[in-house]
């Protein structure tokens, strides 16, 4: 076993409001608006990551539902490997006014139409969230998000 093969683990939850509204966050320290959710933390499983990650963002607790998304970067924010995963949760709030978000990390929290919403994320969440929301024909395994490899980069099977 390779111990210096490291990789983060990212997590991130869609929920929707009753109007069928995708649930974004505007993190302080990103230019872009997010799912809410974050990087697991050593020995934690994705589910109770995504839990505490809410709980931590948001102030409140959420039942974690179907994965929808896997994604893979070779390189994050912090110049890291990166597995991204998707799921669907159910807030135990529903509207922004419910949410508690006083941390300092996240600084607005709003639902917005699912096309707007894929304007304004990261190209790679758009991505994820076309996935997740069957917006595009299934990946080979469901829910891989697939991307063609740069030139003269080989393929891993």
């Amino acid at each position: 076993m390779n111990v210096t093969n490291r990789k983060k683990v990212s997590v991130g939850g869609i929920s929707f409001d009753e109007k069928g509204r995708i649930l974004l966050v505007n993190p302080s320290y990103k230019a872009r608006w997010d799912l809410p959710g974050g990087i697991l933390e050593a020995g934690e499983d994705p589910v109770t990551g995504l839990r505490r990650e809410i709980r931590e963002e948001l102030g409140v607790d959420c039942r974690v539902g179907e994965l929808r998304a896997v994604d893979y970067g070779a390189s994050d924010w912090e110049g890291a490997e990166i597995v991204m995963m998707t799921f669907f949760v159910e807030l135990d709030a529903r509207t922004p006014r419910d949410f508690d978000f006083t941390d300092g990390e996240i600084t607005e929290v709003a639902y917005h139409d699912p096309v707007t919403a894929l304007t304004m994320v990261t190209p790679r969440m758009t991505d994820r969230l076309r996935v997740a929301l069957r917006m595009v024909p299934e990946g080979e395994h469901g829910i891989l998000v697939r991307r063609p490899l740069p030139t003269g980069e080989p393929a891993h099977r």
